[in-house]
């Protein structure tokens, strides 16, 4: 491997990303991101013709109240204590059709090609894939508070969620193969 970070010289932007899921009961969760942008150096807005001083340009908090094992979003809200323009503060409006919507494979290109571009807001989106993933972490985290039968595991959630979406988790890798065995299924037939 090379030496890339001998190659940093002065910082430019800075982008930080935060979640943390929260119990509501023993079905649901609450799952709470936020992005922060931070300019570094001096810039030139070409929108606003003038220098621009270093310092906050997004910070974004999203909240998705979401049920168990289904990961349905229940409710979300979203709050926007700095962005560059006002214009800004209107893009999260289409985000509400999430309510009903299921965290589930296929999440992160339903979300891209419905509220990417110009359907809504780059840095929301890039928020809510992060939490997405947050989503599934989190409960299995509140389902994992207590010791879970084999049975009461996999009827916990979908093993799509888990399966094929890292090579640890590979179909037909050890760590599958194990889950297999353990839930009683046979190596093939578990989240065909």
């Amino acid at each position: 491997m090379g030496n890339l970070d001998g190659l940093k010289q002065e910082a430019l932007h800075t982008r930080a990303i935060s979640t943390t899921t929260y119990r509501v009961d023993d079905a649901r969760i609450l799952v709470e991101g936020t992005l922060r942008d931070e300019r570094q150096v001096e810039t030139y807005s070409l929108t606003q013709g003038e220098r621009v001083a270093p310092g906050v340009v997004h910070d974004l908090t999203l909240r998705l109240l979401i049920q168990g094992g289904s990961l349905t979003i229940e409710e979300l809200e979203v709050e926007m204590a700095h962005v560059p323009l006002e214009l800004c503060r209107k893009s999260p409006e289409g985000l509400m059709k999430l309510r009903g919507e299921r965290i589930a494979p296929g999440f992160s290109t339903r979300i891209r090609e419905s509220f990417g571009g110009p359907h809504g807001c780059a840095h929301l989106n890039a928020l809510l894939l992060s939490m997405a993933s947050a989503a599934v972490q989190g409960f299995w985290s509140l389902m994992a508070t207590r010791p879970l039968t084999p049975a009461e595991g996999a009827g916990a959630m979908d093993p799509a969620y888990l399966v094929d979406t890292c090579w640890v988790w590979r179909r037909g890798g050890e760590l599958y193969e194990e889950l297999c065995t353990r839930l009683g299924h046979a190596p093939g037939e578990w989240a065909s």
